[in-house]
């Protein structure tokens, strides 16, 4: 799950996946497996499988 051995650093191609996921303490993992139910079979540095997270619009009153 950890990325170079160190569990809180996220990739700069991940930054910003729908697929990338945070636990407590601040552990960065890919969630991609658990959203899709298909193994990425590939390094984390080298994923085609990134998807930009879309922002949320305000709540408007």
């Amino acid at each position: 799950m950890s990325y170079k051995g160190s569990p809180a650093h996220t990739p700069a191609n991940c930054k910003g996946c729908v697929y990338r996921g945070n636990f407590s303490a601040g552990i960065s993992v890919c969630n991609f497996a658990e959203i899709t139910g298909k193994l990425r079979n590939c390094p984390a540095d080298k994923c085609p499988y990134y998807l930009k997270k879309k922002r949320s619009k305000g709540v408007k009153k």
